[in-house]
């Protein structure tokens, strides 16, 4: 999901998750590799859900929380090759 401010100021979603193993996996390769990136995490789950309330009924919580990381659009195809296992700087 794009969003206009990250468009306006430089940066591209690399990766969009609802795993928290692949986003922790992910972040620290780019760490590793020393390409910058930012993170986002967007709640989609119902704040009542501990208590236990008809409304939360259904509700997945492994499906509650998107991970998301941008990085600047000039380092996203090294990014892209960091994700996949590939050598950079060849």
């Amino acid at each position: 999901m794009k969003t206009f401010l990250s468009d306006l100021l430089g940066w591209a979603e690399l990766l969009a998750t609802f795993d928290v193993a692949r986003f922790a996996s992910v972040s620290e390769l780019l760490r590793s590799a020393g390409i910058p990136f930012k993170t986002q995490t967007t709640s989609f789950g119902h704040g009542t859900r501990r208590g236990g309330t008809f409304s939360a009924l259904g509700e997945k919580p492994e499906y509650s929380t998107q991970y998301r990381i941008l990085v600047k659009k000039a380092e996203l195809t090294a990014a892209q090759r960091v994700m996949r296992g590939e050598r950079t700087g060849d």
